[in-house]
């Protein structure tokens, strides 16, 4: 069984700005020859007005609020209630509800959802160990071929002569990777 959820996001053109103590909702651009005037809302009402520069549903400004103020659902769900009343009447707001699956239904899916994105960067950050080992072994192929020493020797060499660089690094000069020496030459063949 589904149930509705209301989602919200505030009209184009207008703003939140603070004028001393007082959080004004000020129309902009073109909403300034249609609206005139301003609406006064509380620091709540501007937290969730900021909230819903883009499209949220009722549970997730809940679940903001309580992470921003501390409060139980119940509080959260009518600070949100008293919100959209208030900007409903100045007609602020874009709202639409939509039929969802049961939060235990949804719950599944988050962890689901949670689980493959996890997964994702585990596999994104074993892709990029594995890329910069990639490049570490052949900068030391490099160094081992154009100088007779691993890299790990040459750092040790240049540290020990003092050859580092303010920001703590070692500048390592090497002649150029045959491959892209290769490549170039293939090129000005081609272009000649």
């Amino acid at each position: 069984m589904a149930y509705k959820l209301t989602y919200l996001e505030r009209r184009s053109g207008f703003v939140v700005r603070k004028v001393g103590e007082a959080h004004m909702v000020v129309p902009t651009g073109a909403r300034m020859k249609e609206y005139r005037g301003m609406i006064t809302i509380n620091e709540t009402g501007a937290f969730l007005f900021e909230q819903i520069k883009t499209r949220r549903s009722t549970q997730e400004l809940v679940d903001a609020l309580i992470a921003e103020y501390g409060i139980d659902d119940k509080t959260a769900l009518e600070a949100i209630e008293s919100f959209v009343d208030q900007c409903s009447f100045a007609n602020l707001l874009v709202s639409e509800e939509v039929e969802e699956l049961p939060i235990d239904k949804q719950m599944y899916i988050r962890d689901d959802i949670r689980e493959q994105v996890e997964k994702e960067r585990a596999e994104k950050l074993e892709q990029k160990k594995r890329e910069d080992q990639e490049k570490l072994k052949e900068l030391n192929d490099r160094v081992l071929l154009a100088y007779g020493k691993t890299l790990q020797e040459y750092v040790e060499e240049k540290k020990a002569a003092g050859e580092v660089e303010p920001d703590g690094s070692i500048r390592i000069e090497l002649p150029p990777d045959p491959k892209e020496v290769s490549e170039a030459e293939a090129s000005e063949k081609t272009d000649g």
